[in-house]
């Protein structure tokens, strides 16, 4: 274990451990200028990045392309960071590159500054490096600004060390992360097959099945009825647009995607299912307990229920409408969807006791696996956290980094 000690680390400027180049944008009415082998970088690049090295971008340059934007060629081991659109995303070079203007790349004099410390430094100065940020008509950090930040350099071997103990433990924080990810996946997954089950099966695995006729549906109790949708309550549309909502409204307004905004009146005070007609929100279904609320002109609300709850049409249809919504044809555009195939979507229809039973089954089970699912979320939270204290803590000198094996000092050097 190597013990920290800051004291006997330089203070410096990133202009004086490194070369700092900014970027540009060549004609973009001149096709010679593009689609070339040269990967050219912008922030959404950055934002889109998985890990920390940059391999390619969305967009390239030729060599006439660059030339003519008078821009430089970027090296393997050149941190790039966001300066605009947003401040701060950053990543390290692993092949050559150029940028657009909302990048900034900084070139390590590798006689002072590793290129993976620098890395590691660039990110936790992230809230810094926001915090410069100046303009009217946009935020941007600036050359300037970016050449001054000050920083604490320890010799170049520790800063290896440090990179290479940083590489082994945020790589392990996300793999675990990742880990959590899939598992919150997977328990959403078996939430939908359980509801899904629920309401197209039943609870009894026993019970006497018939054929439903419905080639996606499949076998159903035998006792169940199938009706159209039509035929177990009212649909109607609203009648406000989305710039009738008020901010200070009282009163919940269902758009097409969500509810985005109050509203001051309302248009009905009671159980509905909401879904919309065109739009982002096709084949989202949302359930509304009863409570004043509105609901926009290309939302479709169902509501007076006959021989069905409306919890249960809820779940039916979140589970089982974008099989016709997205996929089976009910849209007469891209992202519209037809009334008519509306109105004559097929509905399971157990008895009311049964829906019942059914309804809290799907209660007590959801109850449990949204339980795993907030503690798994708040684990990614913690993880996320520690990651940027520790992160912070070694390029600080605030924690001891161990010595690392052959194999981590020779991927401190591969770029």
């Amino acid at each position: 274990m190597s013990a920290a000690n800051p004291t006997t680390w330089q203070s410096t400027k990133i202009k004086f451990a490194s070369k700092v180049m900014a970027g540009g944008t060549p004609q973009s009415s001149v096709p010679d200028y593009w689609d070339g082998p040269i990967p050219w970088l912008t922030p959404v690049d950055l934002g889109k990045k998985g890990s920390c090295a940059i391999e390619g971008s969305s967009r390239t340059l030729t060599h006439a392309g660059v030339a003519a934007a008078g821009l430089y060629i970027l090296l393997p081991g050149t941190i790039v960071i966001s300066t605009r659109a947003p401040i701060g995303s950053v990543g390290l070079l692993a092949c050559e590159a150029t940028t657009n203007q909302g990048c900034k790349a900084i070139f390590p004099d590798k006689r002072k500054l590793d290129s993976k410390f620098a890395y590691y430094f660039a990110l936790d100065a992230a809230d810094e490096l926001k915090s410069l940020g100046l303009g009217t008509t946009f935020i941007e950090l600036s050359t300037y600004s970016l050449k001054n930040l000050k920083l604490e350099l320890p010799s170049p071997p520790e800063q290896r060390r440090i990179a290479a103990y940083l590489d082994e433990q945020t790589a392990k924080i996300d793999r675990l992360m990742e880990l959590r990810r899939r598992q919150m996946a997977l328990l959403k997954e078996q939430r939908a097959a359980l509801i899904q089950q629920a309401v197209t099966r039943g609870l009894n695995p026993n019970a006497p099945m018939k054929n439903s006729g419905i080639p996606w549906l499949g076998d159903i109790p035998e006792h169940w009825d199938l009706k159209r949708l039509k035929y177990v309550c009212k649909i109607t549309t609203g009648s406000k647009d989305t710039v009738d909502a008020d901010q200070d409204g009282v009163y919940p307004f269902f758009v097409r995607s969500q509810i985005i905004e109050k509203i001051g009146s309302y248009s009905f005070d009671g159980e509905a299912v909401l879904t919309a007609g065109d739009g982002a929100g096709v084949g989202k279904v949302f359930h509304h307990y009863v409570g004043k609320f509105d609901f926009h002109q290309r939302v479709y609300m169902l509501f007076n229920f006959k021989e069905i709850l409306g919890e249960f049409v809820f779940h039916y249809l979140k589970e089982n409408f974008y099989k016709v919504a997205l996929e089976g044809g009910a849209k007469s555009t891209v992202d519209s969807l037809r009334m008519p195939v509306f109105l004559n979507f097929m509905m399971t229809i157990p008895p009311i006791d049964e829906q019942k039973v059914i309804l809290d089954s799907i209660k007590v089970r959801c109850s449990q696996n949204g339980q795993l699912l907030e503690a798994y979320a708040r684990q990614l939270t913690l993880l996320a956290e520690y990651r940027v204290s520790l992160i912070h803590e070694c390029v600080t000198g605030q924690r001891p980094v161990p010595e690392p094996s052959s194999s981590q000092e020779a991927n401190a050097h591969a770029l």
